[in-house]
């Protein structure tokens, strides 16, 4: 008959198999620690950085913005070469070197849409035209004032597919632009040149429907008789 194990024994054996449990774990461990280090500091790592980049992004669009104040007095009194450079005697930075550093921020992309509309102004549209492409913010207006700077620059190219897409395109972002209707009466005009004076009749009928009190009117009904 086997002797009953002492309650000191029964201690013993669990201690030891406590002790033999835990450098097995250890043993894991040390083997596999750059597995349990590596995808622990993968993960801090990757909420600290959404977090840096929201405060850094925000803060980041607070510089733009006071930047952006500053360079629209003078975009704004019609002085657009000191716009687009800045002036450093007064310690303003131009809208060129505002859209550059603060890219990605939607006071950073403003700033790329003021900065294409001064350089066409100066009669530059190769340079207003990149400005308007790079434009990537969500401010509806701006990106209708994205669309219709490519459509401009397309319809002088005489691209008059890509031209009318772009003034139709601009006056979907919001209903609440009051752009809209001259948006669409450059299509309209578009279509005109592009001889199909079917789809330019149909603008000109929403424009009378839909915008009739609009201050377009007078030009829409001068289009209409041209395409009736």
């Amino acid at each position: 008959m086997a002797k009953p194990v002492s309650k000191f024994k029964q201690k013993e054996i669990k201690r030891e198999a406590s002790v033999e449990l835990y450098y097995r774990v250890l043993g894991w461990y040390e083997e596999n620690k750059k597995i349990v280090f590596g995808g622990l500091a993968a993960f801090v790592i990757i909420v600290a950085a959404i977090v840096f980049y929201g405060i850094n992004k925000k803060q980041n669009d607070e510089a733009a913005g006071t930047a952006l104040t500053l360079v629209l007095s003078q975009y704004e009194s019609g002085a657009y070469l000191q716009a687009i450079d800045g002036d450093p005697a007064k310690k303003i930075i131009g809208l060129k070197k505002i859209a550059e550093d603060y890219s990605g921020t939607e006071n950073g992309e403003a700033a790329k849409i003021y900065a294409a509309n001064a350089y066409s102004y100066l009669g530059k549209q190769e340079e207003a035209f990149k400005y308007y492409d790079d434009y990537s913010g969500s401010n509806p207006i701006f990106k209708a004032a994205a669309e219709v700077g490519k459509a401009g620059y397309y319809e002088m190219k005489k691209e008059y597919e890509k031209a009318v897409e772009g003034y139709e395109k601009a006056a979907s972002f919001s209903k609440d632009n009051p752009m809209n209707a001259q948006y669409l009466l450059n299509a309209a005009i578009v279509y005109i040149e592009m001889n199909n004076k079917e789809k330019a009749k149909d603008i000109l009928i929403t424009l009378k429907t839909d915008y009739a009190k609009s201050t377009v009117i007078p030009e829409v009904d001068r289009y209409m008789s041209i395409v009736e």
